[in-house]
């Protein structure tokens, strides 16, 4: 009886820690730091400064896939899009120097903070995509306008990790909620949606990309660009 009351205790009393720990908003100590004595301090995936900076560059990373698209469907070359989309690109690379720093979980549920194995897992899993996404190729050829547009769509290369922010944030509340689930469809349909509008346009109106028109696109006849603006004229 005695060592039956004793567990039903330790069973109650680890009940009462774990509600007070919901209630307080904090986890129970689950994870079990793998440590490099002497290594330097790494990010804490759960921290809420990175998790408030993930946001921050996934909005960026929304942002700067449908600008591409916009600019390279309607030749956009306003300065005030390329400070945006530069600044994009500035924070994607940021982020890239953060992420050979940040802890990851293992298959185990072990949170590794090991220097040399966050590394290694970075350059095995996305770090190549990253990189293709970050580079400004139209500067390279700066000299010939007709291929700028082309050129700026290797961003959204990076456009994956608007499913792997939800997908994070579902790991850390230990559930995939309905919530979470609609935030990540709708904006996956927004973006391929605005992809649409762009290509849609693009296919009617034609311009530096085939070296027609220097200046502006010219929209051919009988397209539905030409069609709705006979209408509104009228």
């Amino acid at each position: 009886m005695f060592r039956t009351s004793a567990r039903h205790k330790e069973s109650l009393s680890a009940m009462v820690i774990d509600a007070v720990n919901a209630v307080l908003g904090s986890e129970p100590p689950r994870h079990k730091a793998m440590v490099t004595p002497g290594s330097p301090s790494v990010l804490r995936p759960h921290h809420p400064l990175y998790r408030l900076w993930e946001l921050l560059s996934t909005c960026l990373v929304m942002t700067s896939s449908m600008l591409v698209l916009y600019m390279f469907a309607f030749d956009s070359m306003t300065l005030g899009l390329h400070l945006v989309l530069y600044t994009c690109d500035l924070v994607n690379v940021i982020n890239m120097a953060a992420t050979f720093r940040l802890a990851y979980e293992d298959e185990d549920g072990i949170l590794v903070t090991d220097l040399s194995l966050i590394r290694r897992r970075y350059l095995k899993s996305t770090f190549f995509v990253d990189v293709l996404s970050a580079v400004p190729f139209e500067l390279f050829v700066i000299g010939y306008p007709a291929s700028t547009p082309l050129l700026r769509l290797n961003r959204l290369f990076h456009a994956y990790q608007l499913g792997a922010f939800f997908d994070h944030q579902a790991d850390m509340i230990g559930a995939k909620t309905q919530l979470i689930y609609c935030a990540k469809y709708v904006s996956v349909c927004v973006l391929v949606t605005h992809a649409i509008c762009c290509l849609y346009f693009y296919k009617a109106c034609v311009g530096r990309h085939f070296g027609i028109a220097d200046d502006a696109r010219i929209c051919l006849n009988e397209t539905w660009v030409t069609k709705k603006t006979l209408k509104l004229r009228k």
